[in-house]
């Protein structure tokens, strides 16, 4: 008779990766569907099916479990554009355009994509809430970045490292303003091409006022405490995103009676209106602040292009936090479609302005290019916030403001032009 032998350890390490893969994927479906703020070891494991023993054991930490599902994400996403790279080799005609592949990645995005986009928009968030989580931010642009030079080379794109980062930060920006207004799959792709005018929900030059936002209380005490709950939601947003905000933790944050957050704001969820409101009108001040004195009327390119990157450097350095509490207010726009008039108008009233400058410089300038340049900024705040705006990405900025504007057809033939 034969003596037993040891049994293999290959199906135990199987099931462990079955498992792991189960825990991964329920969380990126909760950080799609609730964001940061709701996602326990407990809700992640009722959603997976295992047990809440199984979550931590195999992650010990939030940390640990977001580390995971954003490597899935990335690795996910790198198969398919690998993928993508390599059939596109073996044509010899018939390739699509860079500028139809970004297309298409929009139209996916919105579509059989969105609550892993939208997953993904919440972990660039929480990179730049936190220094420690800053790295797996630097993994995913570092992994971008390699693709897309190749992908761009392979479809007769400029592969230039400036160009590649322009392109990079524009359709993520973009990917956060079609994602926070709900758009279509076609909707998103025709932002490429239309702007924002001819897409998107309800006219955007028709969003209410909240009514939690509109002239404060007349007592001075009144108002101090209402002023101290939205400096708390924007706090909290800040550092745990819009979906942190409750009655309870304002009220704990605000360190006043658990009522008095109903009391100011009903429902309570209005306060993020009022929040919203407050960081977008701030930042228009802020912007109206630094143009004092330039006439932008006359302005060149370079002048204009040097002036967004000041803006941008103080937006993602001495105003982080605000700007934090901005995009989280965006992701969650995505989920809640009460909060979108706002934010459209609030991206309608940037591209507008922006498209109105480029015709300076170009009379056929399309309304869709002043959307691009919003998006670009946005990409860009989204990044450096994301991987700790250090020195040598901000030296850079300038550069690819104009990287990105010659690839538009403005470029430094144009950079003098009144």
């Amino acid at each position: 008779m034969l003596p037993k032998t040891a049994p293999a350890r290959q199906p135990k390490q199987q099931r462990s990766q079955v498992t792991r893969n189960r825990i991964a994927q329920a969380a990126i479906q909760l950080l799609g569907e609730i964001g940061e703020a709701g996602l326990t070891h407990r809700d992640v494991a009722t959603c997976a099916q295992v047990s809440l023993a199984a979550t931590t054991y195999h992650y010990a930490s939030k940390f640990d479990l977001l580390a995971h599902a954003s490597s899935v994400i990335l690795e996910d996403y790198e198969t398919r554009f690998r993928g993508f790279a390599s059939r596109q080799t073996t044509l010899t005609s018939g390739r699509p355009t860079f500028e139809q592949f970004l297309v298409r990645l929009l139209h996916n995005a919105a579509g059989r994509e969105r609550l892993r986009t939208i997953a993904w928009c919440e972990i660039m968030l929480i990179a730049g809430r936190n220094a420690d989580t800053r790295a797996l931010a630097k993994v995913w642009y570092a992994r971008l970045h390699e693709i897309w030079t190749d992908i761009a080379s392979l479809l007769g794109a400029s592969a230039d490292p400036l160009h590649v980062q322009a392109v990079i930060d524009r359709t993520i920006g973009l990917l956060f303003i079609v994602m926070s207004l709900g758009l279509t799959p076609d909707e998103a792709a025709a932002c490429y091409t239309d702007g924002l005018d001819k897409v998107g929900p309800a006219p955007l030059s028709d969003a209410p006022v909240p009514t939690s936002a509109r002239a404060p209380t007349k007592r001075v005490k009144g108002h101090e405490t209402r002023q101290q709950l939205l400096d708390a939601a924007i706090r909290l947003m800040a550092t745990h995103g819009a979906g942190a905000v409750t009655g309870r933790s304002i009220a704990a944050e605000a360190g006043v009676a658990p009522a008095v957050p109903s009391y100011y704001f009903k429902p309570v969820g209005t306060l993020i209106d009022a929040a919203r409101e407050q960081l977008y009108e701030a930042a228009k001040t802020r912007y109206r602040e630094s143009v004092t004195g330039i006439d932008l009327a006359t302005a060149t390119l370079d002048q204009i292009v040097d002036l967004t990157t000041a803006v941008l450097v103080r937006e993602v350095t001495q105003f982080s936090d605000f700007n934090l509490a901005t995009l989280a207010i965006e992701v969650e726009a995505a989920r809640q479609p009460t909060l979108r008039p706002m934010v459209g108008q609030w991206f309608s009233d940037r591209s507008r302005p922006w498209h109105r400058l480029l015709t300076k410089f170009n009379s056929a300038a399309s309304a869709a290019d002043g959307l691009l340049m919003v998006s670009l900024f946005t990409g860009m705040q989204v990044r450096l916030l994301a991987t700790g705006a250090e020195i040598s990405a901000l030296g850079d900025l300038r550069l690819e403001f104009l990287a990105a504007l010659d690839a538009l057809g403005y470029g430094k033939a144009n950079s003098s032009a009144g």
